[in-house]
């Protein structure tokens, strides 16, 4: 066997295969889709199907001979010798469902002959889509194809082996005789034997009335008749599924769970391709809700169930309904994670919004006028169903005996004055009267309807009056009731004309649209479910089952059948059953499918032909001088005029194509095939009509053209007509309502009264509610919609469907002839005198236009009757399991999704089976090496329950890993787990603890790996030793070949212990990866002294495996290195690119210090052996960080959904402008405004490049499959509720105090203000405002008193700019050193006045300065709205790369460096700052690539420009002091505070309310008190400090090498005493969450409108007489705009603060733990608790806060409550929360 699985092994990685000898072969292609990695219902298919490759069960083939028979086999086609897909093992499943093409070599053999048909056998796991087989240099006939199109499953699943014929066509009669049984047995497996259960893979076609849309198990309001099978109530057959019936009811079959509504049967060929699923996933979710229905109703406030106006409906097109939270979470209870990522953005905070329908997109009024009423009914989604008037008044058909008297009330008085002229008998005569007749089909439903649901309906007629110009007006509309006496008394009517003003008008519309919901109902259930879907679906099961793949009307037919049997399966389960979303939305209710019954009766199949439709209706006549013999009564009758186009063309094709196989009409009687054929969809397919003497005998060629062109109309065109409108037009539903509430008012009652003072509301009260509307349109969303894998009319999936050229040149003709009738469609579109095909809406007719593209495009002619496509979920089928063996159990640890367990098809767990020895796997029969593993003993057994993260298979760089950790599981390479005793030691091995015996992870193999990356929990048995005592630590050992995450090992019963628990948090590569195996510690913690002596040694050599101590400081670091060092940043420049890119090296130099960076060891530049060499962009994300660092799964996926508004990198900014094909400027406000309203349309260049050049699973995530459009932002907060208040001086001044920099502006100590640059240098740069600039804004006070009450602030960027200004100005940049002055009002605001702009002096030293105050008219106030922008772009740049990237990200990596290097992960101060590092490291290395980096998005989109980070470490240098990051006093330093031992925190604010302070104090002293008592647990005194050798190690090298510029500041603590331990603590943990937290998410809620906060000047102060200057005084927002950010630069820029501005999905907030075991110690757990506490107490002191009226800055004009130092949030942007760590 080992020898077998040796050469199989070889054999499937090479390709190569040992078939023997043989003198000739012939080489094929096979062209298949392997069973996906994405299908959810058997995820480890993949890795199964390799296994079994490896033990010799493949997918095998045999030709079969079309010439030869073997007499021994009862002549059936001889049969070659099987040959097998080479490559398999070897060949990558793609992520994405996708064709595979896999080479297989057969041993010709003469005896075969030709081959006419190939047998696969598929020994394999799990099922594949069989495209295609194609053979070459076949002998005697070169080529051959196989067109095959079907799911081949494992041979285990059907009794005979699957045969797939060549692509020529024969008739039964002409078959070859070595296939004539493959044909005959072929048809009797798809014919089935009528028993039991269906099964996916049973391929059989079979017959069952509509019995399984009630549910009487779940109550009698759930019952419904059974249609079919009854003269009561006949109805077409649908497909059999064969499942259980009912309990209340033998007669009703069972139903599935909504939920697993895609595990229906249907047989698989029939079910959705892989990319019509992908594409409808995205609006699925829109129509999920008829299991959260009680969720969804609860979100239509104010009005419960209500629309208030139009202007509310309008709402659900251009801002949607915004989801709460409750609903989101029911959601994620219900639906797997994959899909809620696909249906919501991760921002999708809005969820019901839709497109605008075209029927208000260009005109939001024309709906109403009677123009539009009347056109629809000839061009409309329902133009099948007017009828010429054949008698005045019109007449019933109803049985007089039950109805009474059903005749028309209308009279000649109602309608004579509007007939252009004419009589009634004149207009009757001349064909110009028209009918919508809804009355004899409604009759005898509405005393049902309106008793007993919630509608109240109308029997209608209206009547119509054909205009000279050819268009219709409405001239009169009947309503009708049943009699209240009974049936039998008749009807009341009430009759209804046009009316233009008052009450009279709003009476009109009502009737109108009275008539518009019975025409959607009828247009649903009749004209596009009952006269499209369920007609064809009989003829698709008796074509499947009596005519074989080769026959040629088959051929013919199969195209047109694509998807309909699993579009009307799926439409029994949600669409159209008791409680179905038609019942919920169309206004029959629970009577829909009945009348739909009723309807049926009358259907006649010859009917179906569209000119013989058309002459019933009256709407055309025969006519010789006309086209095809017919002439249209209405010439402009778009769908009449279109259609028979259409109609003839598919004619002349099916004639075309017929009369080459059948010459006669003897041939078509003497066809077998087809005669069952044509007999069983008579007398089985519509059996309650097989009497009907209208059938067509199917004696003729002639008949069998007509047939086939009649079910090709009815399945393409037909369906295309009736369906794909429905959102176009009924997308807005006051247009097509489905149901009516109430009656029509009448005189004296508040209805009536309603309708004359609020008539809007009234309409919108009898129509469709809101809920309805919702579903309604979510549903008409969906069927409207064209998939990207639609295939149109004149289209074929492939062009080898038939070897027969004839066929196919009649098939091009076909296509050209298509070809033309678009063109005389677009035509007729343009002529103005068809006024028709487009109306008053504006809406061209193009229903019958052939080809169409994806989404909602409102044209293209499918092939097939396809309509509905939701997606639940593929997690959520299951299949039967194979029977488990003996002894093994289901395993109920499967695959979790959203907390639920699901079990997936054939998942067999062996935890059961007990090892009887040891495994022995040898790799050949020869070896002498073993691997053997060890089984577990029964006695002194210590369970342990290991959680882990396995690689994941979305992780695109190695697919193959969870295969391939498979392999190694077979070989023997499993993961070991061995227990380190803390006590006892071994002196053979160094004094280190003992090491027990190696225990493997259990199940691995069996174990599915989930789809996306979530836990799995391992068993693992451990046999106890008492020489190992307590446990301190294990060792792992991983000999998979790929890393996985280990979470936490927890052991239970460990003597003298209980439960030890191990957390972990750490990917663990293979051991060949490591020179020593990993080693994790238990939860508890130790000072360096206090280790326990088993542990000293591995604590020790753990942390000088961290630091490299044994790695050579040489060559690149690899991912599994876990080295932390340190580097200077000399990776920002790239000099091999050219000067342009050279930047300077900070870090290691006087003039450029600079904290240190993560070392990556990469390679050095060439022109510079200083400068590392950076990464090409798209390698990114793989800089070197130690892997733990590293993003985690859910932060990834977050982020990717955004990551494409930055991906404009990878194009030069030129070519991105060309690109979006938009100039560089705004043109006013409102265009940045449109930023947020439409967003800007990607033209297809665009999104070729980005496909072409991003992964297919990056490019799924980014866009949506409607993502025709990018850069769309979320409104920002500041311009959210009042979109001006950014402008007011009030709100410039506020966001000092409470925006997005807080941290900058101090107390004006001395007036004017002084400058600290060195005169020498410099010259005078004193300030020149002077006291004449501000004295008359000081409410009163001098400058002096002013100062001395604390009344003066200044926001300072003149000395830091100034030194930079004139390189800076030497690019395209222009700007200036600012000084901005404020005063502090009696009510607590702030407001500036004055603003100093200074340029260095052009001659030389000193400066030149222009002061502006504040103006509010004339040009005056426009250059002061400049001055302003110039202050906050020098605001957004110190922010930006001072405030935020250097004093938090920048000063927090060599913490983070120091940490990992010198303290342990025993140590209390590691655990303490453990949390505050999350992905710091993972983000500044990803910075340093695309965001700091030389032509960066930073440098785009910053003034300071290339000069940006130098003048970031020139500001290291200046201003950064390690002590003075304590807020406490940095408050005091900017004179915002003063020490006052009365005040809370000892310190008093000078501007009482300053939300980031007030705030920020809050959150200090929790901190401070938190960090307070942990230290003072583990350190009792000050001497315990100063002798924690780790500890001392730790500070000496943080100051030193971490941040070794500064080593030598007098400043830093000397970390002798707790105090300093504590202090320095809490600095560290308040930079890297509350102080990050305030200068980072509030980028995007302020700074994401640039105009707020514009991030670069262009152009200077304009001056007097200038053209910038009259620019300004006409144009003043055209200036405003040219000034700051130009338009490329701005959405980098959004871009970039869009994403920093969020969180992620799996953010851990301040006072949160990603393990809630993360010490031993409870003491500490409790402080940790109160911490939380605080931290809670905190927000709620917030919120309060920012309700107080009083506390003006907390809110102001902008009316935007601070937040940013709340301490939790959600995910997203949302303004507050704040992290643990600097993560983003």
């Amino acid at each position: 066997m080992l020898h077998n699985l040796a050469h199989n092994l070889l054999d499937a990685v090479t390709g190569h295969h040992h078939n023997g000898a043989s003198t000739k072969q012939i080489t094929g292609t096979v062209v298949l889709m392997k069973k996906n990695v994405l299908d959810f219902n058997d995820f480890n298919a993949s890795v199964l199907d390799r296994v079994h490759e490896l033990v010799g069960q493949r997918v095998s083939l045999q030709l079969i001979s079309a010439v030869n028979a073997d007499s021994e086999n009862g002549l059936k086609g001889k049969l070659g010798k099987p040959a097998y897909l080479e490559d398999w093992i070897s060949t990558i499943t793609p992520l994405t469902a996708g064709d595979s093409a896999y080479k297989v070599t057969f041993d010709w053999e003469d005896e075969i002959g030709v081959p006419g048909a190939i047998l696969i056998k598929n020994n394999h796991h799990s099922q594949f889509y069989l495209k295609t087989i194609t053979l070459e240099n076949v002998p005697g006939e070169g080529t051959v194809h196989f067109v095959c199109n079907s799911w081949v499953y494992p041979a285990e699943k059907y009794t005979n082996d699957r045969i797939f014929f060549v692509n020529k066509t024969y008739l039964p009669s002409d078959t070859p005789l070595p296939l004539q049984q493959y044909r005959q047995e072929e048809l009797v497996h798809l014919r089935g034997d009528g028993k039991g259960e269906l099964q996916e893979y049973d391929r059989v076609y079979d017959y069952a009335y509509y019995n399984d849309l009630g549910n009487p198990d779940k109550g009698s309001d759930y019952a419904r008749q059974t249609l079919g099978g009854t003269s009561e109530y006949p109805y077409p057959r649908r497909g059999r599924t064969g499942r259980a019936p009912t309990e209340s009811d033998p007669s009703s079959e069972s139903r599935i769970p909504l939920l697993m509504s895609l595990d229906i049967y249907v047989p698989r060929d029939e079910r959705f391709g892989h990319l019509k699923m992908s594409d409808f996933l995205a609006y699925a979710l829109k129509s999920i809700a008829q299991f959260i229905r009680p969720e969804l109703e609860a979100l239509f406030d104010p009005t419960p169930n209500e629309f208030d106006s139009f202007e509310d409906v309008l709402k659900l097109y251009e801002g949607g309904i915004e989801v709460p939270e409750g609903f989101l979470k029911d959601i994620g209870d219900n639906i797997p994670l994959e899909m809620i990522k696909e249906i919501f953005r991760t921002d999708g905070a809005q969820f019901l919004k839709f497109p605008t329908p075209q029927v208000i997109k260009e005109n939001r009024l024309a709906w109403r006028t009677d123009e539009e009423f009347a056109r629809e009914m000839l061009a409309g989604v329902n133009p099948v169903n007017i009828s010429l008037l054949q008698a005045f008044p019109p007449v019933s058909t109803l049985d007089e005996n039950v109805y009474g008297d059903q005749s028309s009330t209308i009279t000649e008085e109602h309608i004579k004055n509007y007939l252009d002229g004419l009589t009634v008998e004149e207009a009757l005569k001349s064909n110009k009267l028209f009918i919508l007749d809804h009355h004899d089909a409604l009759m005898p439903y509405v005393r049902r309807i309106n008793s007993n649901t919630s509608s109240k309906i109308y029997a209608s007629r209206t009547l119509l009056f054909l205009k000279s110009d050819g268009t219709l007006k409405p001239l009169v509309i009947e309503l009708s009731l049943p009699h209240p006496d009974g049936d039998e008394h008749g009807r009341i009517s009430n009759v209804f004309t046009p009316a233009e003003e008052g009450v009279g008008s709003s009476i009109w519309q009502l009737a109108k649209a009275y008539v518009a919901v019975n025409d959607s109902g009828v247009h649903q259930l009749i004209s596009h479910w009952l006269n499209t879907h369920a007609v064809c679906e009989p003829v698709v099961i008796a074509t499947n089952r009596q005519l074989s793949v080769v026959h040629p009307i088959y051929k013919l037919l199969h195209p047109h059948f694509r998807d309909t049997m699993n579009i009307n399966a799926l439409a029994r389960q949600i669409l159209i059953n008791a409680g179905g979303i038609l019942e919920t939305t169309v206004f029959p209710g629970r009577y829909a499918m009945e009348m739909s019954s009723i309807v049926y009766k009358k259907w006649v199949f010859p009917e179906q032909a569209l000119p013989a439709d058309l002459i019933k209706r009256g709407m055309a006549v025969k006519d010789e001088s006309a086209p095809h013999g017919l002439r249209l009564v209405i010439e402009d009758y778009p769908y009449g005029a279109d259609g028979l186009k259409i109609w003839f063309a598919i004619r002349n094709w099916v004639e075309d194509y017929c009369s080459l196989y059948y010459k006669s009409d003897n041939i078509v009687q003497k066809d077998t095939e087809l005669q069952s054929w044509w007999k069983e969809l008579v007398e089985e397919g519509h059996g309650d009509k097989k009497d009907e003497p209208w059938w067509p005998k199917m004696q003729t060629r002639e008949e069998l053209i007509e047939a086939c062109t009649i079910i090709i109309w009815t399945s393409s065109a037909l369906h295309a007509a009736v369906n794909f409108g429905q959102y176009p037009y009924a997308g807005y539903l006051p247009c097509r309502p489905t149901v009516s509430r109430r009656f029509m008012p009448e005189k004296g009652t508040p209805e009536y009264d309603e309708l004359e003072s609020n008539p809007d509301k009234a309409f919108l009260k009898t129509i469709t509610a809101q809920f309805q509307t919702v579903l309604g349109i979510a549903l008409i969303e969906i069927l409207s919609r064209h998939s990207t894998d639609e295939v149109y009319l004149g289209q074929r999936d492939t062009p080898n469907w038939t070897a027969d050229a004839e066929a196919l040149q009649a098939f091009n003709r076909f296509g050209k002839k298509l070809a033309e009738i678009e063109e005389k469609i677009t035509n007729m579109n343009n002529d103005e005198n068809l006024k028709n095909r487009v109306g008053k809406v504006e809406v061209p007719y193009t229903l019958l236009y052939p080809t169409g593209e994806s989404g909602i495009a409102g044209k293209g002619i499918p092939n097939s009757t396809k309509m509905l496509h939701f997606k639940f979920h593929q997690t959520l089928i299951r299949t039967k399991p194979p029977p488990c063996p003996l002894g093994a159990r289901l395993s109920s640890s499967a695959v979790a999704v959203n907390g639920k367990l699901l079990v997936p098809a054939g998942f067999v767990s062996m935890t059961n089976v007990r090892r009887a020895r040891p495994l022995t796997v040898s790799a050949t029969s020869s070896s002498q090496s073993t691997t053997t593993i060890d089984p577990p003993s029964d006695a002194n057994n210590i369970k342990g329950t290991v959680v882990l993260m396995k690689k994941n298979l979305l992780e695109l760089n190695d697919l193959r890993a969870s295969f391939i950790d498979r392999v190694h599981e077979l070989l023997g390479k499993a993961v070991s787990l061995r227990l380190v005793s803390a006590v006892n030691t071994d002196p053979a091995n160094g004094n280190r603890g003992n090491v027990g015996k190696a225990a493997y992870l259990e199940n691995w193999i069996t174990k599915v790996t989930p789809l996306t990356a979530a836990e799995c929990a391992f068993k693992v048995n451990f046999d106890w030793d008492e020489k190992i005592g307590v446990p301190g630590a294990f060792i792992i050992r991983n000999e998979h070949g790929s890393e996985f995450y280990l979470k936490s090992l927890t052991l239970e019963n460990v003597p003298g212990k209980g439960r030890v628990h191990f957390d972990c948090n750490s990917w663990v590569y293979p051991a060949d990866k490591y020179k020593k195996d990993r080693v994790f510690f238990t939860n508890k913690t130790y000072l360096s002294s206090e280790t326990p002596v088993g542990l000293k040694k591995f604590r020790e050599e753990e942390l000088v495996t961290l630091r490299g101590d044994d790695v050579v400081k040489k060559g690149e670091l690899q991912e599994w290195d876990r080295v932390y060092d340190y580097a200077y940043y000399n990776d920002l420049g790239s000099p091999d690119k050219g000067e342009k890119y050279a930047r300077p090296i900070l870090g290691g130099s006087a003039k450029f210090p600079y904290p240190r960076r993560g070392r990556t060891g990469r390679a050095a530049n060439l022109k510079d052996p200083k400068s590392e060499r950076p990464l090409p962009l798209v390698k990114g994300l793989f800089v070197y960080v130690p892997r733990d660092e590293k993003f985690g799964h859910l932060k990834m996926s977050d982020l990717i959904a955004y990551a494409l508004k930055s991906i404009s990198q990878i194009l030069k900014p030129d070519e991105l402008a060309t690109l979006l094909g938009h100039q560089k400027e705004f043109d006013s406000l409102e265009d940045v405004l449109k930023l947020y309203e439409g967003g800007l349309e990607l033209p297809e260049g665009l999104l070729k490049f980005v496909r072409s050049t991003t992964p297919a699973e990056t490019v799924k995530e980014l866009f949506r499959t409607d993502g025709e459009r990018l850069l769309k932002f979320p409104v920002p907060q500041v311009i959210k509720e009042d979109r001006s208040a950014w402008r007011t001086d009030e709100e410039f001044a506020r966001e000092m105090l409470a925006g997005l920099n807080p941290v900058s502006i101090c107390r004006l100590q001395e007036f004017p203000p002084a400058s600290k640059l060195d005169p020498n240098v410099y010259g005078d740069q004193t300030s020149k405002i002077t006291k004449e600039h501000i004295a008359d804004k000081l409410d009163g006070l001098s400058i002096d008193e002013a100062i001395n009450k604390n009344k003066l602030f200044i926001l300072d960027h003149h000395d830091s700019l100034m030194p930079y200004l004139e390189r800076i100005n030497s690019t395209s940049v222009k700007g200036y050193a600012s000084r901005t002055l404020l005063f502090l009002k009696n009510d607590g605001t702030l407001k500036p006045v004055a603003i100093e702009l200074s340029l260095p002096n052009p001659g030389g030293v000193g400066c030149t300065s222009e002061v502006y105050t504040p103006a509010s008219q004339g040009v005056e106030s426009h250059i002061w709205q400049l001055a302003k922008a110039y202050v906050a772009i020098n605001d957004s740049g110190y922010h930006q790369l001072v405030s935020h990237w250097l004093r938090t990200h920048a000063v927090i990596e060599p913490v983070i460096i120091a940490t990992n290097r010198q303290l342990s992960v025993l140590h209390p101060i590691y655990k303490l700052l453990h949390p505050h590092f999350r992905d710091t490291m993972n983000v500044n290395a990803v910075a340093r690539q695309i965001l700091i980096n030389a032509g960066g998005v930073l440098e785009n989109t910053v003034f300071p420009a290339k000069y940006s980070m130098e003048w970031s470490s020139v500001m290291y240098k200046n201003s950064w002091v390690f002590p003075e990051q304590a807020l406490p006093k940095d408050l005091i330093k900017r004179g915002m505070a003063v020490e006052d031992s009365s005040a809370s925190h000892s310190v008093r604010l000078l501007v009482e309310d300053y939300p980031y302070a007030a705030d920020g104090l809050e959150i200090w002293s929790a901190i401070r008190t938190w960090v307070g008592e942990y230290c003072s647990f583990y350190f009792k005194t000050d001497e315990m400090v100063q002798k924690d050798s780790e500890l001392q190690l730790w500070w000496k090298e943080l100051r030193e090498e971490g941040h070794g510029d500064k080593k030598d500041e007098p400043w830093w603590p000397k970390m002798q005493t707790v105090e300093e331990l504590i202090e320095s603590c809490t600095i560290i943990i308040w930079t890297a969450s509350a102080y990050h937290a305030a200068i980072n998410f509030g980028q995007y809620p302020y700074g994401g409108y640039p105009a707020n906060r514009p991030s670069i000047s262009r152009r200077f102060m304009p001056n007097i007489g200038t053209p910038e200057y009259e620019q300004l005084k006409k144009n003043p927002e055209k200036a405003f705009l040219e000034t700051v950010t130009p338009q490329l630069q701005t959405l980098l820029g959004m871009a970039s603060i869009e994403i920093l501005s969020r969180h992620s999905a799996d953010e851990i907030y301040l006072g949160q733990r990603e393990s809630q075991e993360w010490t031993a110690d409870t003491k500490v757990l409790e402080a940790s608790e109160n911490f939380r506490s605080k931290l809670k107490a905190v927000g709620e002191r917030v919120t309060k806060m920012n309700k107080d009226d009083k506390l003006k800055n907390r809110t102001g004009p902008a009316k935007m409550p601070y937040t940013l130092l709340y301490p939790t949030s959600e995910p997203g942007l949302t303004g507050k929360g704040i992290p643990n760590s600097v993560s983003i």
